[in-house]
């Protein structure tokens, strides 16, 4: 492998970190029907290789000027307080979420995280009930009852090791269907 190859993967690696969105239009490979699917990057191998985890559970690589496909939104979900009402906002995210990001989305310095069904995580100020202006959010999610969170709520999705990442349309579409929120707060702290 020449010097040439390895700054060529290098900037592979860079440009496909992990947790990053892909759409695949098209493979190489006319035995594999993944036209139009979606997945994560799980990590960028030695040979450019780029490994994946489709949404449909394949494990199926990509391979850069080979495989016809583009990096798709990375978002998460916010709730947060506008003009007194509760506000579903879609934010740009990185592909790996770092807690600096949370800690500055949510405007907090301590996080609190309450897990729901397929692997969606929502990140709150643990110190949320203790803040002058805070609003109290209530929450119904289908299956599991009402929680009450105090200041902006971020959903993110979660990793098998448990790292924080975007959202995929599939959790998106789980949280519309399963998640509701009162659109005035009960009260600001």
């Amino acid at each position: 492998m020449t010097i040439h190859d390895m700054e060529r993967i290098q900037l592979i690696k860079e440009k496909y970190p992990t947790g990053t969105r892909i759409l695949n239009k098209r493979l190489i490979d006319p035995f594999q029907n993944l036209d139009n699917m979606k997945g994560t990057v799980k990590n960028v191998d030695d040979m450019g290789g780029i490994h994946m985890v489709w949404d449909n559970g394949s494990t199926l690589a990509l391979y850069e000027h080979e495989d016809d496909f583009i990096i798709i939104d990375n978002s998460g979900i916010l709730l947060d307080l506008e003009n007194g009402h509760i506000r579903h906002k879609q934010i740009d995210l990185p592909p790996k979420v770092e807690l600096e990001k949370c800690y500055e989305v949510t405007d907090c310095r301590c996080i609190d995280l309450v897990s729901l069904d397929n692997s969606i995580d929502i990140i709150v100020d643990d110190e949320g009930l203790l803040k002058t202006g805070n609003f109290v959010s209530t929450i119904k999610i289908i299956g599991h009852g009402t929680i009450q969170l105090a200041g902006k709520l971020l959903f993110l999705g979660s990793d098998s090791e448990g790292n924080f990442i975007p959202l995929t349309t599939e959790q998106i579409e789980w949280i519309s269907k399963n998640v509701r929120y009162e659109k005035y707060p009960k009260y600001t702290i």
